[in-house]
């Protein structure tokens, strides 16, 4: 399986399109291991994976996404138009990431009132047993 997110050399995936990028790859890494490039791999690609590491819970914001690909591979570059579609993406999708949902989800089940600090920072379970928890709210939604 693939998708094609077609754009230029510099020119960023709409918001849009980052999140159709960001949930195919959260589901494709379910069956293994998921590629994501670009002709270059320094933007577009960076692009793409900081809304995909989002989506999939392990960073909170495009930020520290991005700080972590760096951390990994230096070249990799965000200009003014990528950084300002993954605010514009984050802003508009970071409530669907399953981390924001198990964070909520821990904020129901205690008194976020009490604690918001702790609740903002509570976790449930392991990635696999949050992907597997979106994976059957979203199951649950198709099937109503």
């Amino acid at each position: 399986k693939y998708i094609l997110l077609p754009c230029w050399d510099g020119v960023p995936p709409t918001p849009d399109r980052l999140e159709h990028a960001a949930v195919f790859a959260v589901g494709a890494r379910q069956s293994g291991d998921v590629l994501v490039h670009c002709a270059h791999g320094r933007g577009r690609s960076t692009t793409a994976m900081c809304a995909c590491l989002v989506k999939a819970g392990i960073h909170p914001d495009w930020e520290s996404a991005f700080e972590a690909i760096r951390a990994r591979r230096p070249v990799c570059r965000l200009n003014r138009p990528m950084r300002t579609a993954l605010t514009a993406w984050q802003s508009k999708y970071v409530a669907t990431t399953p981390r924001r949902l198990a964070d909520e989800d821990a904020c129901i089940a205690s008194d976020a009132a009490a604690a918001p600090r702790s609740c903002a920072r509570a976790m449930l379970g392991s990635m696999q047993a949050v992907l597997q928890r979106v994976a059957a709210a979203s199951r649950r939604a198709k099937e109503k």
